[in-house]
């Protein structure tokens, strides 16, 4: 009866991989809506900070109760995201189609790729404070550009695992029902 007591590391452990390929589901779902783009990492991170790590109330319950707090101001967030980020792309874009044109197409390109980098360590840190603080969208856009640039290591560090992440589930689209909760505790 030792084998299969809810304390065996082993049963701990395939617990907490079931656990993680729920949220990650929950979370694909919730990711098709592009306008959900940010309440549903938000969520994700709420529950694995919480279920996964031992102090919510359910995978379901939480993910969605999270997700529920987040949607309306993570949508106004999502869309100023987008916005925001195919004008970047489009002026990227632009300097790139001025190559030789001029001697200040490199510098005005370098300088896009500059606000580029700012604009998504910006996003990628979105959701964590959609998911931990309450406010306007103004003071979650501080929090978010605080949050990258005060560890600028650890902003690079989370970025080169989600390139890693990504280009597993390129690789291996099954991954994908793992990866983004396995993504989010490790981060955490």
């Amino acid at each position: 009866m030792g084998a299969f007591q809810y304390d065996n590391p082993l049963i701990q452990a395939m617990s907490r991989i079931a656990n993680m390929m729920i949220v990650s589901f929950f979370w694909l779902v919730c990711c098709l809506p592009v306008v959900t783009i940010l309440p549903a990492p938000a969520a994700l991170f709420h529950t694995t900070t919480k279920v996964i790590r031992g102090t919510g109330n359910g995978v379901m319950r939480d993910f969605f109760a999270s997700f529920r707090d987040s949607l309306k101001k993570g949508v106004l967030l999502s869309l100023l995201s987008l916005a925001s980020g195919a004008l970047l792309g489009f002026a990227l874009w632009y300097s790139w189609q001025l190559q030789g044109s001029s001697g200040f197409w490199l510098a005005y390109f370098l300088i896009g790729c500059l606000i580029f980098f700012f604009w998504a360590v910006t996003v990628l840190h979105l959701p964590f404070a959609l998911s931990r603080f309450e406010g306007r969208l103004s003071m979650y856009l501080r929090m978010a550009l605080y949050f990258a640039n005060v560890n600028l290591l650890k902003t690079l560090l989370r970025l080169v695992l989600l390139a890693v992440v990504v280009l597993l589930v390129d690789f291996y689209p099954i991954t994908l029902l793992l990866l983004p909760g396995l993504y989010m505790d490790l981060i955490c």
